[in-house]
């Protein structure tokens, strides 16, 4: 998958379930989707997404665990680091999103973060890194409500996102 892809996947989710208010809210939209998902005798299930913290002492040294639990009712388990503020739990849990959505997470595959940095060498990471920029920071709101706001940082706060994520994304869209 693609930079390109990851991004059009977060704008069908969007299409999906966003209630259209900002910040934008992606515990919420994760646990108002389905996803399919095939377990390894081949049958389809239609999952849900379940959104928690961690456990404080468990998520120290790590952001998010996402992975699927398969079972009676099989379902996809983001977990997230409640050590940390809100704007990083946004991001971990879209990104932890993005990883379901664009099929990096399967009952042989789980993931957990320990930091976001985006940067070429895990192709995974980086998809699902653009796909959270996007989901969080939706391009028709970004370049509506870009040119009234006076700083980077009124920025970030509008959006309930880091600093660095907001950069990334105005640098992606050729804002700045």
């Amino acid at each position: 998958m693609s930079k390109k892809e990851a991004i059009i996947k977060a704008k069908e989710v969007l299409k999906l379930v966003w209630d259209g208010n900002i910040p934008v809210r992606p515990a919420q939209i994760a646990q108002d989707l389905f996803v399919e998902q095939k377990s390894s005798d081949g049958t389809k299930h239609r999952c849900k997404i379940i959104v928690a913290p961690g456990d404080k002492e468990d998520f120290l040294n790590i952001s998010s665990s996402v992975s699927f639990i398969s079972s009676k009712d099989p379902v996809f388990m983001i977990e997230y680091s409640p050590n940390e503020i809100i704007y990083r739990q946004n991001f971990t849990i879209a990104h932890s999103l993005g990883h379901i959505i664009l099929g990096h997470v399967n009952e042989n595959n789980s993931k957990s973060h320990s930091d976001f940095i985006i940067d070429n060498d895990d192709s995974e990471k980086y998809d699902a890194s653009f796909f959270a920029l996007e989901l969080l920071m939706p391009e028709m709101i970004v370049r509506d409500v870009f040119p009234s706001v006076k700083s980077i940082q009124q920025f970030a706060e509008f959006f309930k996102v880091s600093v660095p994520a907001v950069t990334t994304r105005l640098k992606h869209l050729g804002i700045i």
